[in-house]
């Protein structure tokens, strides 16, 4: 009984210790699995930044954007480029801070690295490279919510959320954007044209100073139309240029877009037209009813 109570001893202190080596295991493994700072970042900012506190601080902006799964192909130029321009370590460390929450929210980086990128070139303060950030942050962030839902691959969704926050920054009118979605959610399937070529184009049409409202319309019209493609978007975008470039009235770009829709509409009542004239011709020759040419006709015609 005696040797019995022993061994159940040794057997309990056994488990008690795999338990608690397994536990530290589970504690440990988490921090593992988190990606680290390169040794090459972290030797650039302890070479480039002499007070310890700010050294400190930044190494500790850097290794929490890693962690949010910011690339180190993004970080490592921010870093060298900002340092070596005289930008402050909490100058540097609010623009690492930027860059993390956009990945926690699944915006893309690119745009915001680029802007701190562009700032440094032109000499821009730190304060207003940090401020130009959170504008260009907000306009994704309310691109991407108008992106939702659309069904798209990560890569199309973030060349569409950066074309979007594009368009606002060109002057096109929220309003305007969300009635553009909106008909994008509900015709998917319907247009020729993938929703980042629509908003290039309306990107561009505001940046010629056309009415936000006007390009709207013709979005939706070249959403809806199934014989629109790139190269009336091209053509278009051609017209533009051209008229801007010889210096038109500020009027003359709403003309141009009134231009094209009305294009856009003559087009569908003529093949409105067609399809009623073959059907006509059908119904001479014994074939099909008036029900077929209506339908066809919803299916060719212009904007709805």
């Amino acid at each position: 009984m005696k040797q019995r109570l022993n061994t159940g001893g040794v057997i309990n202190g056994v488990v008690i210790t795999v338990m608690i080596v397994m536990s530290m295991i589970i504690l440990c493994a988490p921090a593992m699995a988190v990606p680290t700072l390169s040794d090459n970042i972290s030797r650039k900012i302890a070479e480039m930044i002499a007070s310890p506190d700010e050294r400190d601080s930044v190494l500790q902006n850097a290794i929490a954007a890693v962690k949010a799964g910011v690339p180190e192909d993004i970080i490592a130029p921010v870093i060298e480029r900002t340092l070596g321009n005289g930008v402050s370590g909490d100058g540097l460390g609010e623009m690492l801070q930027a860059l993390a929450a956009a990945r926690e929210k699944d915006l893309p980086l690119e745009p915001l690295a680029g802007k701190i990128l562009e700032g440094l070139v032109k000499n821009v303060g730190e304060k207003s490279i940090i401020r130009a950030m959170e504008r260009v942050e907000e306009r994704m962030e309310f691109s991407a919510g108008l992106a939702k839902g659309l069904g798209m691959s990560k890569e199309k969704r973030e060349d569409l959320i950066v074309e979007t926050a594009g368009a606002i920054a060109a002057g096109m009118d929220r309003d305007s954007l969300r009635d553009i979605f909106s008909v994008m959610a509900g015709d998917r399937s319907s247009g020729r044209l993938a929703p980042v070529q629509i908003m290039e184009m309306v990107k561009a049409a505001s940046g010629y100073g056309v009415d936000s409202r006007k390009v709207g319309k013709y979005a939706a019209a070249l959403i809806e139309d199934r014989s629109a493609d790139k190269g009336d978007i091209a053509k278009f975008l051609k017209d533009l240029s051209e008229k801007a470039y010889k210096g038109i009235s500020d009027n003359d770009p709403d003309d141009i877009v009134e231009k094209y829709m009305e294009n856009m509409s003559s087009t569908g009542e003529d093949e409105t037209g067609d399809a009623i004239g073959e059907e006509n011709m059908a119904d001479e020759n014994g074939g099909g009813g008036s029900g077929g040419g209506e339908e066809h006709s919803g299916d060719e015609g212009g904007p709805h």
